[in-house]
């Protein structure tokens, strides 16, 4: 079988129209197909009753979504070919990434048209998919080299267009992160120019964007312009939050000190102040409501990008591996002492830190772990920490705009549930409901969290305090439980309120008489009277089975050598006959009528012609054999030698002389 060459070094021998045949490249522009594509529009707003509009959007987006069926259906060679020679696929492409809405934007696409825009999102994604993967089948692939080239020369990704990637479909919003993963894993192998590429783009972003929002931010003098450039900040953490977060692999190119630093300087220049802006921009009669849910979301996503990077930089997942070494687990768990000593200083991000990242948890790993850490150290920064946070929550209520963008408030956990409540006190009894509900509270109601810190004894000190204050006997004050639903009362059953069902009926009314353990006896399965019964209604069922399908063969009847009645000692060789079970009896003259006797008692009273004993009531008449099978039968006979060891009268003598009867 030819070897088949990759489709980036592939020729063919092709007739083009008025040309001379000739080889061409499998990746030749005359090979594409008359396909054009639309640009992507974002959904129309404000329109109001102007259906027009939309129904005009409708049907945009059901032509992209034809045209993207008819790409996405071409063999390997043709879709290459549209993808590298076709700019209007990249067009559509790029204006998608870049104006389809994200899981965090406050405007939400109409219900009426969410399954048409997921059908396009999901046809976009399976051609992304397929333009990062160079190797469909054996026969369809392109060589590492070839691939990396055309992706890169033919401006299929940049790193805008990653980050869009990842913000869209990746981790955590997109719920597709493992396969987007894969995706920039094989993209950055194939390619090293896009490593060189994502390093420029993080340092402007550091560099340049950043401290350009800083100083906007001080010269703002409106309400919208404060909206637009904090919504400019979000949008942009965020990207870089669902870039490492699908793909960690990508902090490994930078120095995460010096990003944690400015992360941290950022958050203190923007929000530490916030309040203040706020309350010189506002008017009392301001709605505030979009502003606030605004703040807190750019607060919690540049404090989880910090926690990413430290989580992936400290490799804090390897404290669980006990194959490392004591020296190991001691080296992560300082470089995460350090790496968090540099944004301690800030009490309101240490506060959000400490909330939504579980804090206390990874203490708690640190500690747990083969790790020695200095424990002036470790005292240290588990004091600061606790001196920023209760620093934070004994704050005094602010006015009414304080009160609106205070971040407390907004993280502050709903009630637990009952149920929760009730399964933790059945595990832990000697606890309270109260301090149960604290800790579920405080675990986010993780309910495993929650059971491994009681079962540790690693719950932390404010909840351990509140164990010594309240006596174990305490009931709480909560309200009490509602009791334990029972299981039968919610099941469903195909055998409900049957003859047999002891839940749903009174078992007096239960017939256990029908009822037995294990199998029947044999008895009940044959009792003679339902045979007799049986019979009575079937005569047609009446018959006498014949054992023998042919002429019974009488060659060893004969064959009775010494018996047992006759042995005179222990060692004397018995020979039986072989036509008889069980142990043979002293011969009698009863014995002595001939074969035919003793065969009727083995047949169970039938001998050869069709006669019986007179026990069955209807004899079966055996027809005579003609001339032909009588022939049949004595040929046989004297041919048996000559095939196999089918001379039994030979080999009946030879075991006899062996002493191989009787035994």
């Amino acid at each position: 079988m030819a070897t088949i060459a990759p489709l980036d070094k592939r020729n063919i021998m092709f007739t083009f129209p008025n040309e001379l045949p000739s080889e061409v490249s499998a990746l030749d522009k005359r090979f594409l197909e008359d396909l054009k594509f639309l640009p992507y529009k974002t959904f129309p707003v404000n329109v109001a009753g102007n259906a027009a509009t939309v129904q005009e959007w409708v049907q945009e987006v059901k032509i992209i979504c034809y045209d993207l069926e008819n790409l996405l259906q071409l063999r390997h060679e043709k879709f290459w070919v549209q993808i590298i020679h076709e700019k209007s696929v990249h067009d559509l492409l790029s204006s998608f990434l870049q104006k389809a809405p994200r899981s965090w934007d406050v405007w939400k696409l109409p219900m009426e048209h969410e399954e048409l825009h997921h059908k396009l999102s999901k046809l976009i994604f399976l051609t992304i998919v397929r333009m990062s993967t160079e190797r469909e089948s054996k026969e369809d692939f392109l060589t590492p080299q070839g691939f990396g080239f055309a992706i890169y020369e033919n401006f299929m990704f940049d790193i805008p267009k990653l980050f869009d990637i990842c913000s869209i479909f990746g981790e955590p919003y997109g719920g597709n992160g493992p396969l987007v993963q894969r995706m920039l894993t094989n993209i950055f192998t194939k390619q090293n120019l896009y490593v060189d590429d994502l390093k420029t783009v993080v340092k402007y972003i550091f560099k340049e964007v950043f401290p350009n929002v800083i100083t906007n931010f001080k010269s703002l003098q409106t309400l919208n312009g404060l909206y637009d450039l904090l919504y400019y900040h979000y949008d942009t953490v965020a990207s870089l939050f669902c870039f490492f977060s699908t793909y960690p692999a990508g902090l490994s190119f930078f120095d995460h000190q010096e990003l944690i630093s400015q992360l941290g300087s950022l958050f203190q220049c923007l929000f530490s102040n916030i309040k203040e802006k706020v309350s010189k921009l506002s008017r009392p009669e301001t709605d505030l409501s979009s502003l606030k849910t605004l703040v807190v979301r750019s607060e919690l996503t540049t404090v989880r990008l910090i926690n990413c990077i430290i989580l992936r930089v400290c490799r804090m997942s390897d404290l669980e591996n006990i194959t490392l070494t004591p020296e190991e687990h001691t080296e992560i768990a300082e470089t995460f002492i350090s790496v968090l000593s540099l944004v301690l200083d800030d009490k309101k991000l240490m506060n959000i830190y400490y909330n939504d990242c579980n804090l206390p948890k990874t203490f708690a790993l640190i500690k747990n772990s083969r790790a020695t850490v200095g424990q002036e150290s470790f005292d240290y920064i588990m004091h600061a920490i606790d001196i920023q946070h209760s620093a934070v929550d004994e704050v005094e209520k602010c006015d009414n705009v304080e009160s609106v963008l205070d971040v407390s408030t907004t993280l502050k956990a709903s009630t637990p549930p009952d149920v929760d409540v009730h399964e933790l006190k059945g595990i832990f009894p000697q606890h309270t409901t109260d301090v149960l509900r604290k800790c579920l509270e405080f675990y986010n109601f993780n309910k495993n969290e929650v059971i491994d810190a009681l079962l540790e004894n690693n719950l932390p000190p404010a909840i351990l305090k509140l164990t010594e204050d309240i006596p174990s006997s305490s009931t709480g004050s909560s309200a009490p439980l509602p009791p334990p639903s029972s299981v039968l009362a919610s099941r469903q059953n195909v055998f409900d309120n049957d003859e047999f069902d002891v839940f749903n009926r009174d078992t007096r009314d239960i017939n256990f008489t029908r009822i037995h353990l294990g199998k029947q006896t044999e008895r009940a399965f044959r009792d003679p009277s339902d045979t007799q019964d049986f019979l009575e209604r079937h005569e047609k069922f009446r018959y006498e089975y014949d054992e023998y399908e042919d002429e019974y063969d009488d060659t060893y009847d004969g064959l009775a050598g010494v018996v047992d009645g006759e042995a005179e000692e222990e060692d004397t060789f018995i020979v039986r006959p072989l036509n008889t079970t069980g142990v043979q009896k002293p011969e009698t003259d009863h014995d002595k009528e001939g074969p035919s006797d003793r065969d009727r008692q083995f047949r169970g009273g039938q001998v050869r012609g069709g006669q019986t004993s007179g026990k069955g009531k209807h004899p079966i008449k055996k027809e005579k054999p003609d001339d032909k099978t009588l022939f049949q039968r004595n040929r046989n006979e004297r041919n048996k030698g000559q095939r196999a060891n089918h001379n039994r009268r030979a080999g009946a003598d030879r075991k006899r002389r062996g002493g191989m009867i009787g035994l």
